[in-house]
């Protein structure tokens, strides 16, 4: 109950957000009667390597949010070749999410969409997924920029 009060309170305040409008973020149910369940509008940041991008995200929450960060955010097609985004299910991984960094009093979904969009234009270094996009960011930049440009690419 004290989840679904706090996210509708959270999805309106998003729908009203002028930062999220301005970036060009939505977020909206799934289905109407499941707040558990959201998906969000992201366009890729200008002058990031996926711009041009609009990606498709979901988000489900457990009873438990707030005092537990979201159960999953993942991209849906086209999954964006990104440190922060595991290549083959599309789960983000950044560092407001994790548990230990989590506070249920002042983390809100209105700072974790912000967060994946300043991912999209900065990876979060600290909070890889997969070991060989890892190392590509590190030890070839410039392939790791051309293969994140391609994998957007329709």
């Amino acid at each position: 109950m004290a989840a679904k009060m706090r996210l509708t309170k959270e999805l309106k305040n998003i729908q009203k957000s002028p930062v999220l409008k301005a970036s060009g973020i939505s977020v909206y149910l799934q289905c109407d009667s499941d707040l558990l369940v959201w998906n969000a509008n992201i366009p890729a940041p200008k002058g990031s390597l996926y711009e041009g991008a609009n990606f498709k995200l979901e988000i489900y929450f457990s009873e438990r949010y707030p005092f537990e960060p979201p159960k999953m955010i993942k991209f849906q097609k086209p999954i964006p070749y990104h440190l922060n985004v595991g290549q083959s299910d599309g789960l983000v991984c950044i560092g407001l999410l994790k548990p230990d960094q989590w506070d249920p009093a002042a983390s809100c979904m209105e700072n974790v969409l912000a967060s994946i969009l300043a991912a999209l234009a900065q990876p979060q270094t600290d909070s890889f997924v997969d070991d060989d996009v890892n190392n590509t960011y590190i030890h070839n930049r410039s392939s790791y920029q051309e293969r994140a440009r391609r994998s957007v690419k329709i």
